[in-house]
């Protein structure tokens, strides 16, 4: 089978290719490579084989579509001459799996779709997102399966453009990767807030910066840390935003299964707060949620979310709206104090096991590889 991955792809991406392997098949992994610095990949560990092209994009214009041709002719000639009968191509963009389309002609594969977040052109209303819908329906019409890594992406958006087979993959990390994993001692007196990830989504970056030089301003000893790579000029622009400059620190792009253990060994609490008017952040399941049960450390996420629901749910964390800034503020000195909503979500973290999305997780893993 072949595996087609635009940019830098995500360890649930790979956990695909590397259980594919194991279960005895011989998979292709294809990179688009963007050129982007938001992740670092530990290919040093691949077994399979990887083959990664230079692409000249970072987003959706005409040198993408141009670019579509060179990725059509590496495809076809490795669906003519490696892939077996009855294979299957993975693509994970809209892009991809039109290529994919393209070249049925040529040989007996079935497409598999996975989809990690969905594009604004996909959620839009105006002439050029029903265009896209349109298109994006025909194309799924030969798709075999789905794969999907919420379940607001299926109730949300597909069940509208699809009716085969879907399977629900969350974005639930490595386990074995947080083996010994030890928590930072909690210090009310001292809280660093992590946001561990690409830098994006700058409302929700800007708004966090705002209010940690207010609590900052006010003596309150409170400071966060960066860690993951950015695109474009949305570091500098970070950066630029932050006046008390001994507050934050920038780590830069890490590489999971190497260092994401340390980085949240440096924190107290995990911040996932999306643009809640993001209509893929008000469907998505940050796997951001998934590392604060293995970690133990409550969680903010944007309220009116799918994911928000889950946390208010589980009790793990505090929903916050970025149109009311003192609700983050607020929410941020709350948990310097005793009786907060934080020492509430920390204690029910203690009890809370991630076991459940692991065997779930680990079963679908199956599903979504096998011949």
């Amino acid at each position: 089978m072949i595996f087609l991955i635009s940019g830098s792809p995500l360890p649930a991406m790979l956990d695909m290719v590397v259980r594919a392997k194991a279960l005895g098949s011989t998979p292709i992994l294809i990179i688009l490579d963007r050129g982007e610095s938001d992740l670092i990949i530990d290919d040093a560990s691949f077994d399979f084989e990887v083959l990664k092209i230079k692409v000249n994009y970072s987003s959706v214009g005409l040198s993408r579509f141009l670019s579509m041709f060179n990725i059509w002719r590496v495809l076809k000639r490795l669906v003519k001459h490696r892939l077996r009968a009855q294979g299957y191509v993975m693509t994970s963009t809209f892009d991809l799996l039109f290529v994919a389309v393209s070249l049925r002609v040529l040989g007996d594969f079935s497409i598999r779709h996975q989809v990690r977040d969905l594009h604004k052109l996909q959620l839009g209303n105006g002439a050029i997102s029903r265009l896209f819908r349109f298109v994006e329906r025909l194309l799924m019409g030969y798709v075999d399966k789905l794969i999907v890594s919420s379940q607001g992406f299926l109730d949300g958006y597909y069940n509208d453009i699809y009716s085969g087979d879907s399977l629900l993959l969350e974005n639930v990390p490595p386990v074995d990767i947080w083996e010994n994993f030890e928590k930072k001692p909690f210090d009310k007196d001292e809280i660093v807030i992590g946001f561990i990830g690409i830098l994006r989504y700058k409302k929700s970056l800007f708004a966090l910066i705002d209010a940690v030089e207010t609590l900052r301003s006010k003596k309150k000893n409170i400071r966060v840390l960066f860690a993951g790579g950015a695109m474009g000029n949305d570091l500098e622009e970070l950066e630029s935003r932050i006046s008390l400059k001994d507050g934050f620190i920038f780590s830069g792009p890490y590489q999971y299964s190497r260092d994401i253990k340390k980085l949240y060994a440096r924190v107290d609490l995990i911040y996932a707060v999306y643009d809640e008017y993001d209509l893929n952040c008000k469907i998505a399941m940050p796997n951001k949620f998934y590392e604060s049960l293995l970690t133990g450390y409550p969680i903010l996420v944007a309220a009116n979310t799918f994911v928000g629901s889950q946390v208010q749910a589980l009790g793990i964390g505090r929903t916050i709206s970025l149109q009311n800034k003192e609700e983050l503020i607020l929410a941020l000195e709350e948990a310097t104090m005793d009786n907060s909503w934080y020492e509430s979500a920390a204690n029910v973290l203690e009890g809370q096991m991630v076991s459940k999305y692991v065997s779930q997780y680990s079963a679908v893993l199956d599903l979504s590889v096998v011949l």
